[in-house]
């Protein structure tokens, strides 16, 4: 009469977590036993109950021992690797590292895998990168006494530092042209007052504002809209791209509001510019709803691949249902119409220095969905669609 079947399951319920913890305990036990027997078979010194030691080699030269990291925890993950080198050597913070798990061959291999090396000029030895820093070493197979190889990356930025430096450098950078017209193309490239005392045409005045809020609005989605997948990039990359984005500026706004600028027809300066706004609103829109699926991890759809370490979805909405890469395509497409407006060769070119970059890019993420969502095994199939510039790619 006072049988309870929810009484009964949740009795249930608490023998079956004390008999799991129960069984926890005997596997932490035995790695801890395991850690010390492994220990002095090697004639080592007893340490930490269930921790183990890895030896740090180099990636260019794999026979070169680095440093010894003891006392790891069995369950540790690759960030602890890296805080633990960190200690050891202060001059490679955990976003400057890049570790590898070394190939374990014979010797008689590792001899044939030299001269193979010598052959190709690549390292052999090198294995699969420890990525991402949340997975664990043991699922990579690592364990107690193996080795693991180093890489330097090098001097480290942050990503959002580098966007900032290099969109705000070309907002900078165009701006004296246009307000300080008289003393640079007058003191400095000797033009008569007369010439630089012109009043600005039009497609001078509507540039200035065009590409003051192309390179604003990058600033403002730099911080509140893109989220990046990497922390830090190597520190060259912001000069190089420091130095593409603010020349270009440069050169551009030169010609642009130089005296003897000869503007395009009003016609031709009226379809530009507004070509050149439907398209940098687009790719504002195209920018948020990636944003969107990246806060959503990725598998909010049904469309959802994922592996260990990423979660791909098919962009979906707006442009993104005709073009795989839409964001590409409304940059270019703006560019276009500021450049139909404005008619300047150092425009075009940057133009076309832009497109030689993004084309790549775009082609290899079009083959990455279709080879994730190719329809098997219950997966969405990516529909045919353009890759970047319809309708001509």
């Amino acid at each position: 009469r006072d049988f309870k079947p929810f009484s009964l399951s949740l009795t249930l319920e608490r023998i079956h977590t004390r008999t799991r913890t129960k069984r926890d305990r005997r596997e932490i036990l035995m790695k801890r036993f395991l850690s010390n027997v492994r220990r002095a078979g090697n004639n080592e010194s007893l340490g930490e109950f269930g921790k183990m030691k890895l030896h740090v080699c180099s990636s260019s030269n794999p026979t070169r021992q680095l440093e010894t990291i003891d006392d790891l925890p069995e369950d540790a993950t690759v960030l602890d690797l890296k805080k633990r080198f960190h200690v050891k050597k202060r001059k490679y913070y955990p976003s400057r590292q890049r570790f590898m798990k070394s190939n374990t061959t014979s010797d008689a291999e590792k001899e044939e895998e030299e001269e193979e090396e010598k052959k190709t000029k690549k390292n052999v030895f090198k294995g699969e990168a420890l990525v991402p820093d949340g997975k664990k070493l043991s699922e990579f197979g690592i364990g107690y006494g193996d080795v693991v190889l180093f890489k330097d990356l090098g001097p480290q930025i942050s990503y959002q530092a580098v966007f900032f430096w290099e969109y705000f450098g070309p907002l900078m950078v165009y701006l004296p042209f246009y307000f300080y017209r008289e003393r640079i193309y007058g003191q400095f490239f000797g033009f008569s007052p007369k010439e630089c005392a012109k009043p600005f045409v039009r497609a001078q005045t509507l540039a200035l504002w065009f590409h003051s809020a192309h390179y604003a609005k990058r600033i403002f989605e730099t911080f509140f809209v893109h989220s990046f997948s990497r922390a830090t990039m190597p520190i060259f990359n912001l000069i190089r791209n420091c130095g593409y984005y603010w020349t270009f500026a440069g050169l551009m706004s030169y010609f642009i509001n130089h005296p003897r600028y000869t503007s395009p027809g009003e016609r031709q300066v009226t379809i530009g510019f507004v070509l050149s706004a439907l398209f940098q609103l687009g790719n504002f829109r195209c920018h948020v709803i990636q944003k969107r699926l990246r806060s959503s991890g990725g598998s909010s759809s049904s469309s959802s691949s994922s592996s260990s370490e990423t979660k791909y979805v098919i962009p979906s909405g707006f442009l993104f249902d005709y073009v795989t890469c839409a964001n590409y395509c409304c940059e270019i497409y703006q560019w276009l119409g500021f450049n139909i407006a404005t008619q300047t060769a150092f425009g075009y070119l940057f133009l076309m220095t832009g497109m030689s970059q993004m084309f790549p890019w775009a082609v290899q993420k079009h083959k990455r969905l279709k080879k994730l969502f190719d329809g098997t095994n219950g997966k969405k199939k990516f529909k045919r669609r353009f890759i970047i510039l319809p309708p001509f790619f």
